[in-house]
C-alpha cells in the first residue's frame, strides 16, 4: 500500500464531519470514518481513479465521491495528498479558490 497524507484543511474537514455525525448518530459516525479512510488507501494505490472536475477548479485536482462528499486530492504528489473532504452541497469552486494557494504548502 502506498502512503497518503491529509492536508491541514482535510484534517479539519474530517474532524468536523465526524464530530457533526457523532452528535447526530454515533454509529453512523463510526461507519463513515471507516468508509472515508478506505478510499484514501485506494486512491494512494490508484491515484488516477478520481475525476478531474474543471467546473470546480482549473488546478489538477481529482475528485472521488463518497456518499454526499467529495474527497479532493492531488494525484501527482508523493505521498498522495488529500486536499479537502467537502459536502457536495457546498460551493466547492469558491472553497477551493479560497484555499488553493495554501494547499501544496500545508
Amino acid at each position: 500500500m502506498k502512503p497518503y497524507r491529509l492536508s491541514t484543511p482535510a484534517n479539519r474537514d474530517v474532524v468536523e464531519i465526524l464530530s457533526y455525525l457523532a452528535d447526530k448518530n454515533p454509529p453512523a459516525s463510526q461507519r463513515f470514518a471507516y468508509d472515508l479512510f478506505k478510499p484514501f488507501r485506494h486512491l494512494a494505490d490508484w491515484p488516477g481513479s478520481g475525476r478531474l472536475r474543471p467546473e470546480f477548479t482549473r488546478v489538477s485536482l481529482r475528485f472521488w465521491p463518497i456518499g454526499d462528499y467529495f474527497i479532493v486530492y492531488m494525484a501527482e504528489t508523493e505521498p498522495l495528498t488529500i486536499v479537502r473532504i467537502l459536502h457536495t452541497s457546498r460551493d466547492i469552486a469558491a472553497i477551493l479558490d479560497r484555499h488553493l494557494i495554501s494547499v501544496p504548502h500545508d
